[in-house]
This record gives C-alpha cells, structure tokens and sequence, in this order.
C-alpha cells in the first residue's frame, strides 16, 4: 500500500503520458528544487490522489486519518510496472528453483546480518526501541563479545555448508578419475588448492569445540551431488 506518509520523491507522481519530475541538468550541474516549490507541487499531487481515489480510479481505504493506496492500482494508473523494493537492504535476487538449498542459506546469512546490525550496541533500531519502551530490550555486551559470537555463528553455519560443497566437488571428481582407471584430471595448482580447502575446513572445525560450538561436517546428499555433476556435464558441452 501506498500512504501519503510515503517517500513522494521516490514515488515520482506524475499523470499518465507525462515524463517524471527530475531536476533539470545544465552542464551536468544538478538543479535543486526549492522546498517551497516542491510542497506546493506536494499539495497538489495529494489532493489530486484523494480525487482519483474518491472516483474509484485508484482503489484505496481510510486507517484513521490516513488514505492507503493500493500499490499496483497506483502503478497501473502511471502505465508502469510495480517497483519491488526488499525488506531490509537494498538489493536483491531471484535464483532458479535448481538452487533452492543455496536461497536458503542465503537467508540465514541475511538474518544473521539482521540480526548482527540490530543488535550491534551503536544499532540505531535498538536506540528507537529502547527510546519508545523507556527499558533496555537486551542485555549489554561488551563490542568484543558481539564480534566473537557473530563469528562463532558464522562458523557454525559455514563450516558445514561449505564441508558438504566439498565433499560434493570430491565425489563428483572421484566418478571422473574411475573413468579414467583412477587418474587425477586435475592441475597441480587446483589440486593444491583442493586439498588447502580441505584442510582449513577440517582446522576451522577443530577450532569450534573450544568455543563450546561442535558441529557435525554431514556428507553431501545425492540431490546435491547430482546437481554438481550435471552442472559440471553442461559446461562440458
């Protein structure tokens, strides 16, 4: 839903057929619109909204004092696709249905980074919400102890992920070699490289049981090496 609370200037109200209100460019200077100017113009764009949401042109509903607006009517009156914005942060991607285990692990890394952010000890969302309940919302940490459970965290999500991404890769290799009566098809360089990755991983999970944060390094599923293996077959061809 849109609201007049909204970001109007992201929002680029403009009637169909008409170009969007950008600041002039003259000699590459940028043109700053004055504040008068723009909430005149402001005024007569709400004002022409309430209209077209009175006529039935833009569905609409009233909370409170507040008129909402629905996003893709808004759009469709403008002749332009709806806009998707995320959540939290500023980008995003859509992956094929092929890679649903990498999507999510992907989220958990992007709530972790939720949650490292808002509770970090200089989070401004928690300044606000501390500020609006008058209480701490969390215990204090040291910054130090922030950090160290982050990356403990970390830790223990990655290491068997990228354990199983491993395993995969080796078996996949293996199949390959046997075709070839055993033989190692990779160069030396990527071999060196294989086996380092190997050994740091096996470090890293070492390390984690002095933290108290043991996890297990699973094997990769067959759905997971079945991926590789044909994603490695069409490269090939």
């Amino acid at each position: 839903m849109l609201t007049f609370d909204a970001d109007a200037r992201r929002a680029r109200i403009h009637r169909p057929g008409e170009a969007p209100m950008e600041p002039a460019q003259e000699d590459d200077d940028e043109k700053v619109v004055s504040d008068k100017a723009w909430n005149r113009l402001l005024a007569e764009k709400k004002t022409e909204l309430r209209r077209l949401a009175d006529q039935g042109a833009l569905a609409s509903r009233r909370s409170g004092r507040r008129l909402l607006m629905n996003a893709g009517s808004f759009y469709d009156w403008l002749g332009e696709p709806v806009p998707l914005w995320t959540e939290w942060g500023r980008d995003y991607d859509v992956l094929p249905d092929d890679q649903a285990d990498r999507v999510e692990w992907l989220k958990k890394e992007r709530l972790r980074a939720q949650e490292a952010v808002s509770g970090s000890p200089a989070s401004p969302a928690v300044a606000v919400l501390e500020e609006k309940l008058g209480c701490l919302v969390r215990k204090p940490r040291e910054p130090w102890d922030e950090v160290v459970a982050a990356l403990t965290q970390s830790l223990r999500e990655g290491v068997p992920h990228c354990w199983q991404e491993l395993r995969a890769a080796e078996m996949v290799l293996q199949e390959v070699a046997e075709e070839f009566d055993g033989e190692d098809l990779l160069l030396p360089p990527v071999r060196e490289v294989l086996d380092k990755t190997r050994n740091d991983l096996a470090e890293l999970h070492s390390s984690l049981q002095y933290v108290d944060a043991e996890v297990d390094l699973p094997e990769p599923d067959e759905e997971r090496v079945a991926w590789l293996r044909q994603r490695w077959l069409h490269q090939d061809t």
